[in-house]
């Protein structure tokens, strides 16, 4: 398998299961140190897929839409539970991270200002998604 798939397996493996990290009675700081090594492997596995002379237009959107859409993507509709913790957790990582918190604003303005976006094509359900999140937050994404 190449390492690029490995990158891949593990960030979705990563996603689906962070959720449970919470409920198993980590903090929200070491639930973290997943989601960083989750965006390193977004990172790592963005440069293997990615021709070397292509540069992409917007590589910030694509790291978030790759790391915070790796976890958004585990959408379960048999599990209303779990997918409401899920949006409760990034909400509350967003609260005091930086990095999450201006990745769902990048995804927000995205998806507000191009309809059309390629990142919508992935996660249909991105809109409602991000509006339970921010309801979560209690803060607006343009926060940052």
């Amino acid at each position: 398998m190449a390492l690029s798939d490995v990158c891949s397996d593990t960030l979705h493996s990563l996603g689906e299961d962070l959720v449970n990290y919470s409920d198993w009675g980590y903090s929200p700081e070491q639930v973290l140190h997943v989601v960083d090594a989750m965006y390193s492997l977004g990172i790592l596995g963005g440069q293997l897929d990615t021709p070397p002379d292509f540069i992409h237009p917007n590589p910030e959107l694509a790291l978030h839409s790759i790391v915070l859409g790796a976890i958004l993507d585990t959408e379960d509709d048999s599990n209303k539970e779990l997918d409401e913790a899920k949006l409760k957790m990034l909400a509350d990582l967003s609260k005091f991270d930086e990095r999450t918190a201006r990745g769902l604003n990048i995804l927000n303005k995205e998806i507000t200002e191009n309809p059309n976006s390629y990142i919508l094509k992935l996660n249909p359900k991105l809109p409602e998604q991000l509006a339970e999140i921010k309801k979560f937050q209690d803060i607006e994404f343009s926060r940052i």
